[in-house]
């Protein structure tokens, strides 16, 4: 499988609400623990979309993803979501993706200082231009 990013939207959840998301997770379900396994690189809302970057995953394969979206009200919305790796590509490790020092993923929308650090929220989490 290649490296790349996923969308969901969440419009069609959120219908009749004042409320969006917040927040965004993922996990790998169905992870074996081979290098090859398909990650979730970064997770992160973008425009109002939930973006998933994925890279990895056996080819032939159907991989389960738990998604987890938190609303600004306070909604949580947790659901497995299914996907199937082409078996065009031979498996490939996920490519490396920056990380701060405690090992949280950095999305690329993530607000970047001028000398380069990452602007973090007071649990540590970046700050997002959405």
């Amino acid at each position: 499988m290649d490296n790349l990013d996923y969308g969901l939207c969440p419009k069609q959840w959120l219908a009749g609400t004042t409320d969006h998301a917040t927040h965004v997770s993922a996990t790998v379900l169905t992870a074996t623990g081979d290098q090859t396994d398909l990650a979730v690189s970064w997770a992160s809302l973008v425009s109002g979309m939930l973006v998933l970057f994925l890279g990895g995953g056996q080819p032939g394969t159907v991989q389960t993803l738990q998604v987890t979206i938190t609303t600004q009200q306070g909604r949580v919305w947790s659901e497995p979501v299914s996907i199937a790796v082409s078996s065009i590509l031979s498996a490939a490790s996920p490519l490396p993706v920056p990380t701060l020092p405690d090992g949280t993923t950095v999305p690329p929308n993530a607000i970047q200082l001028p000398d380069g650090t990452i602007l973090i929220d007071p649990i540590g989490k970046p700050y997002l231009i959405a």
